[in-house]
This record gives structure tokens, C-alpha cells and sequence, in this order.
């Protein structure tokens, strides 16, 4: 089923012919280089924000839905951080776009395709025949109007054709336009026609108006090749700005400004846990925004080829007091027991260990699916839970996807009990309500299903580690049993992607995950001979709710047994004496609210619930339960360069002997700048 309409709008098409001007005296006919310009939005199916480069295929069709591709192309192609990007189909061919496409006299469609996981291709728009591309008809087609020829459900589709070089620019923008032309770089103000302007564009301006678009799209496509981010044009620009001085008509100024101010390209975006490249969504309160335009960061990305890497990451000190003494001071997945004597123990740790350098990267396509991977890491020791600095993989894997199916291999996130609530700390809510979402090697599979315009299924299982790459207390003697375990999940989402702050997310998402694996423990060489294989399962169900894009809640709850590898049972998966598999349930619940779409607050409370039966040492931990409230704020615009958090908590962690219980409160801020 292909996917939702609204994820890529075409809100112009422009033919346009790219010639050398004549000689003066000449006949004014031209050898011409057929390009389609288009302006158009995209908004990913997964409701997370668009890259700033996104790979995008082109294709012309005879058909108006199936078929198989007249002709295609792929190219590189800018998104602005609210989703939109211009492009000229047939750039990256010489020749331009043939015209025996259209030599038929049928009409042709044109389809994109934006190539990552999840995404299918758009509705097609009607282009044209070869006589509208030949100017012969350049206001309507067939003798209709361009719009009448766009399908009726497309409703937000608006389809502008101009056919001859001299009408690119002689077209008034704005409401009641009978075609509207974008302006020469998005974001810009429209461009006025010429004859507004009390004169008529003659050709030669036409042809140097033309001639320095060509060349800002040669500059741009310069850029994402040599990773260069000067603004300084080049010598052909100024030369050609030079020119333009000459013939000074407001059409003309308006490119050659664009030709000399254009600004830096935006950078990669990342995974969602960096915060990198968030789209920004019309004003949720429906007010006029009064906040400033988005910081522009530097381009980091680097193309050779096919081959792409695009480098990310985040400086970010965090300073965490707690009341009474966690596990560990710098990650607080617990409290610790009561100190002998009743004494007090509070902790401050003041560290930069969330601190973030990952590499993103795409290669060649192999059939239809879409090559690429990422690795990434944060400044914690392996253990995580040791009060020190080093260094730890938190995904490296390689995948391949297309619009329905995704294959990877590699380190990466759980599938089961995906739910991770808004915290500061790097715990977040492990051991204290929120399994899953530990490290380990893994090899997934995921389906794409669309199941309407509006929902989609998605379907995902794994082979994956029996023991996360991160040591948890307790778990010293377990091992694997020579078996990888399963894991799997079914998630439903319902519902348009809306924006709700800096974010596009579907109003309601329902997922149901399960895993089923083993775990071996054996006694060391110096004590008598023992060995037990306790099974590991779990069960859980994540949820999310969007209200009015400015309020929604979230939460999970799980059961199993032997889940302290999945940050599950507060830790525990065996019993210290009996080695018996601990029960578990538990799960946490978060409500939020966007005052604006930088300003945020997130309130919520999670539980750890473990089995008393289950549990036989005095020091074994029988429930742990954490109430969080933080308010974040997002500077920088939609950019999210640089975040400011504060966040409090009140944590009680019970023992099965009662007198070690404990509970206390915390307070983090959290300084945050994201590259």
C-alpha cells in the first residue's frame, strides 16, 4: 500500500528551459536544457524530523498509479528544518530531462521517493505532454487549468506549470496567482513579477536570470561533495552578478541576491535520543511565534560517491545531587541501604560522561534497498554503574531498508519494551519501571505496513545477546546457554504525524513486545559443584497519546522473570541463594506539556515490583519506585543546539530486610549543546 499523500507535498512544479543566450541579431530560438523545478515538503512517516540531506529518487511514469519507471535519478537534496526543499529534476544529467519522454503527446507522472525506512512513494503529479513543455500551451494543459489535472483526493497538492523561459519570472506570487513561482532559495520572500515593476523582462535577462539558477544549483551540489560550508560565492557568481547589473529588474535582483547570501547547509540529522536536526512545526498555540530564527550549524558531512558519512554528537555536563547515596552517584538506578549508624550520606557527581561522538553513514544501493549504518558512543566505563570515565559503544550496526522491510546487524536498542521516558540521567528509569533499552548485539528484522492514509503497522523481531554489553549488580556468574534470545513486538500507530513542539509524532502509537531466551549459572571451581538454566521471558505494553499538539502521556508496564538484563525486576534476574528466576512487574506513566515548542515540562512516576517470594538475602531489593519532574528548554530555535534542563526526583528503594529501606530526593541540571 503506498504511503500516506501528506508525507511529500508538491507545492509547485516549474518547467524550465536552460539555454545560452543568442547572439543580438539572431532568431530568438534557443537549444534548450529541460529541467523541472520543484518546490515540495516532506514530514517523515515516523513522525521523527526530516535529515537536512535526505536521498531522494526521482522517477517519470506513464502511468498514473504501478507501471514500471520511463526514466529516474537519484539525487541529494537539502531539507529545511520545517520540512521543505526545492529541487531541479534532471540536474544531474547532462542532457536534462529528455524530451522523448513526452513525444507521445500522453501525459507523464512524476513520483518521489524518499529513501529511508518506513517511507513509500508520494502521490504522482501529472507533469505534462511535450507540447506543454514546448511553451506551446504554457498556462493550461489540454486546455485545462494545471490544478484540474491533479487527483481530487490530493487536496493539499498544488501542481504550477510554466513552460517558457520568458514566463519563469514575469508571474505574480501570492494568494489569487493564477501560477505561483517559488522563490529562488525557500525561505525567501516570493519574487515579484517584472511587469509589476513597470517594465518587461526582456530574454537576455531571462536567459541570465536562468543561467544563475543553474549555477546556484551547481554551488550547492559543490558543498554536499566537499563537505565545504563558505558562503563566499564563487568567481563564476560575481562574474555573473556582475552581469546581471546591467539588466537590474527585480526578478534579477532576487537571484542574485540569493547568489551571494546563501547560507550554510544544515547538518545531518541524527537518531532521536541526540536531539539533532528536530523539525520545527507550525506554532502549536495557533499564535503569531515570537521566538528568533533558528541557529544555523555547520555542515558535517562528507560524500564521495555513492559513499556518505555525516558525523554528529553533544558536549553536555550534568550535575546530580542526591539526599541519600544511589547506585551510582552518577547514574541513580537505586538507593543504596540505609548507612550503618543512621548517618547521612548524600552525593553530588558533577561529570560530562553523557557526552556524545557518533558517525552516521550511507553507501550504495543493492536492488531497492538502501545501504547505511551508524555507530556511537558515550564517555561511561563499561559498567556503567563505576563512578569513572571510559568509553562505551551504545549502537554500531550496519542495515539495509527500503519503504516496507529493514535488515540490521549490529549493536543496537532492545526490541523489547522500547518505552523510554523523559529523564535527564542516564539511567532514566532502569530498575525503576522502564525495561529494555539496554545495549547488545543484535540481528533485527522490521515490516512496514501502511494500513491507510492515515496508520501504519510496523512488525519487528531480533536475535539478540542473552547478556547486554553493560555489567548489572548481581549478574557476575550468569551466561548465555549457547542460545541467542528472541525478541519481538507489534506497534500500531493511528493517526496523521502532528507536530507537538519541536517533534511530528502520530497522535496515538500502541506497541505489545515479548522476548523469550535462557540463563546458565555455575558455580565457581572452589565451591561444590552446581549449575541451574532458569528460562527468561517477559511480556510488555508501550503506549503514547498526543492532545491538542501541546499535552499528551506515555507510559509502559511489563512482567517476567530474569529480566535484570533488560533493566527489569530492579536489576535482579536469579536469587543469590536458590539461583531461582525473580519475578517481576512494573512500568511507569508520564504526562507532558509544550508551553511553547522550546519550552517543555515532563512529570511521571515508575516502579520496580519483584516477586517477595523470590527473593531470600536480606540485602535483596523488593521494590523501587521513582518520582521525576524537569522542565526543559531548547535553545537555538528548531536547530536544538543547546539545551538547559532541571529536573527533580524523589526515589525509594525497599529492602527484604526492612530496616535497610531508603528514600531521599535529588536535583539535576543538565547543560547540553548538540553538533
Amino acid at each position: 500500500m503506498r504511503m500516506p499523500l501528506a508525507r511529500v507535498s508538491i507545492l509547485s512544479v516549474c518547467v524550465v528551459a536552460l539555454s545560452a543566450a543568442p547572439a543580438r541579431g539572431q532568431s530568438p530560438t534557443l537549444t534548450s536544457v529541460p529541467l523541472v523545478l520543484v518546490t515540495s515538503s516532506f514530514h517523515p512517516a515516523d513522525g521523527q524530523p526530516p535529515a537536512p540531506v535526505e536521498t531522494m529518487t526521482l522517477s517519470i511514469y506513464r502511468e498514473k498509479t504501478g507501471g514500471v519507471p520511463l526514466w529516474h535519478e537519484r539525487q541529494m537534496v537539502a531539507v529545511n528544518p520545517d520540512g521543505r526543499f526545492t529541487l531541479l529534476i534532471g540536474s544531474t544529467r547532462p542532457e536534462g530531462l529528455p524530451l522523448d519522454l513526452f513525444a507521445s503527446g500522453e501525459p507523464r507522472w512524476l513520483a518521489v521517493h524518499v529513501e529511508r525506512p518506513g517511507e513509500g512513494e508520494a502521490g504522482r503529479v501529472l507533469l505534462a505532454s511535450e507540447p506543454a513543455l514546448r511553451a506551446s500551451d504554457a498556462k493550461t494543459l489540454g486546455a485545462r487549468p494545471a490544478s484540474a489535472h491533479v487527483p481530487a483526493s490530493t487536496n493539499n497538492f498544488v501542481s504550477k506549470f510554466i513552460s517558457s523561459p520568458a514566463a519563469v519570472m514575469n508571474t505574480d506570487v501570492g494568494a489569487g496567482a493564477a501560477e505561483n513561482v517559488p522563490a529562488a532559495k525557500t525561505g525567501d520572500a516570493p519574487m515579484k513579477g517584472a511587469a509589476e515593476a513597470g517594465s518587461a523582462v526582456s530574454q537576455e535577462e531571462m536567459l541570465s536570470t536562468i543561467k544563475r539558477l543553474a549555477m546556484r544549483v551547481e554551488e550547492l551540489e559543490n558543498k554536499l561533495d566537499k563537505g565545504t560550508t563558505n558562503a563566499t560565492p564563487s568567481v563564476a557568481q560575481e562574474n555573473a552578478v556582475k552581469e546581471a547589473d546591467s539588466t537590474p529588474s527585480v526578478a534579477v535582483k532576487a537571484v542574485k541576491e540569493d547568489a551571494v547570501g546563501q547560507g550554510t547547509i544544515n547538518p545531518v540529522a541524527t537518531a532521536t535520543n541526540t536531539n539533532v536536526g528536530a523539525k520545527a512545526p507550525p506554532n502549536p498555540t495557533g499564535a503569531a511565534s515570537a521566538e528568533a530564527a533558528p541557529a544555523t550549524k555547520q555542515d558535517l558531512s562528507w560524500t564521495k560517491g555513492a559513499f556518505k558519512v555525516e558525523l554528529f554528537g553533544r558536549a553536555q555536563l550534568d550535575v546530580i545531587y542526591n539526599s541519600t547515596r544511589p547506585l551510582a552517584p552518577g547514574t541513580p538506578f537505586l538507593l543504596l541501604p540505609k548507612f550503618p549508624g543512621g548517618f547521612t550520606n548524600p552525593t553530588i557527581d558533577i561529570n560530562a560522561r553523557q557526552s556524545m561522538v557518533g558517525v552516521l553513514f550511507t553507501g550504495p544501493k543493492i536492488g531497492s534497498f538502501q545501504t547505511g549504518g551508524r555507530i556511537s558512543a558515550v564517555f561511561f566505563d563499561p559498567t556503567v554503574v563505576a563512578d569513572r570515565n571510559g568509553f562505551l559503544l551504545q549502537q554500531s550496526y550496519g542495515e539495509l531498508f527500503n519503504d516496507q522491510w529493514r535488515f540490521a546487524a549490529g549493536l543496537q536498542f532492545d526490541v523489547f519494551a522500547p518505552g523510554l521516558p523523559t529523564l535527564l540521567p542516564f539511567s532514566y528509569l532502569g530498575g525503576s519501571g522502564s525495561p529494555g533499552n539496554c545495549i547488545r548485539g543484535q540481528i533485527r528484522v522490521e515490516r512496514f505496513v501502511n494500513m491507510g492514509s492515515d496508520s501504519q503497522l510496523t512488525l519487528q523481531g531480533a536475535l539478540s545477546e542473552p547478556r547486554n554489553s553493560v555489567i548489572t549488580p548481581g549478574v557476575l556468574l550468569d551466561e548465555d546457554n549457547g542460545k541467542p534470545n528472541v525478541e519481538g513486538r507489534i506497534a500500531f500507530g493511528l493517526g496523521k504525524a502532528a507536530p507537538i513542539g519541536l517533534l511530528r509524532q502520530r497522535p496515538i502509537e500502541v506497541g505489545v513486545s515479548g522476548l523469550v531466551g535462557q540463563l546458565r549459572r555455575t558455580a565457581p571451581p572452589t565451591d561444590p559443584p552446581r549449575r541451574v538454566v532458569s528460562d527468561v521471558w517477559g511480556a510488555a505494553v508501550d503506549f503514547r497519546v498526543n492532545l491538542a499538539s501541546r499535552y499528551g502521556f506515555m507510559g509502559e508496564v511489563y512482567a517476567g522473570q530474569a529480566l535484570g538484563n533488560y533493566n527489569g525486576g530492579i536489576l535482579q534476574s536469579l536469587d543469590a541463594e536458590t539461583w531461582r528466576a525473580i519475578r517481576s512487574k512494573g512500568g511507569f506513566v508520564e504526562g507532558y506539556v509544550y508551553l511553547t515548542r522550546y519550552l517543555h515540562s515532563h512529570t511521571g512516576f515508575g516502579l520496580d515490583d519483584p516477586n517477595n517470594n523470590d527473593l531470600t538475602v536480606a540485602t535483596a531489593q523488593t521494590y523501587n519506585s521513582t518520582f521525576y519532574s524537569n522542565l526543559l528548554w531548547d535553545l537555538g530555535g528548531e536547530t536544538k543546539a543547546f539545551r538547559i534542563g532541571l529536573e527533580f526526583t524523589y526515589r525509594q528503594t525497599d529492602y527484604k530486610q526492612g530496616s535497610l529501606s531508603n528514600k531521599g530526593f535529588g536535583v539535576q541540571p543538565q547543560f547540553r549543546w548538540t553538533f
